[in-house]
């Protein structure tokens, strides 16, 4: 089992890496896996989840992309 600092490290570093990949994407598999340690790492900590910084423009963009298509 993970601690909640390696949770938490592991979380920040996929983020990191989701923000600096110049693949739309790697970054979106990046954020996911952020946000999946990050939920982790949440449910050791009373619910509280880590900051792990805002998603890559990336990742938004192709997620208001996706939106589009579910709405036409």
């Amino acid at each position: 089992m993970q601690t909640y600092r390696e949770l938490v490290d592991l979380a920040r570093s996929c983020a990191t890496s989701a923000r600096l990949s110049t693949s739309s994407a790697v970054a979106y598999e990046f954020w996911q896996m952020a946000l999946e340690y990050q939920e982790s790492a949440a449910k050791l900590n009373d619910g509280k989840p880590p900051a792990i910084g805002e998603p890559p423009i990336a990742v938004v963009r192709s997620a208001a992309d996706y939106s589009n298509v579910l709405a036409k």
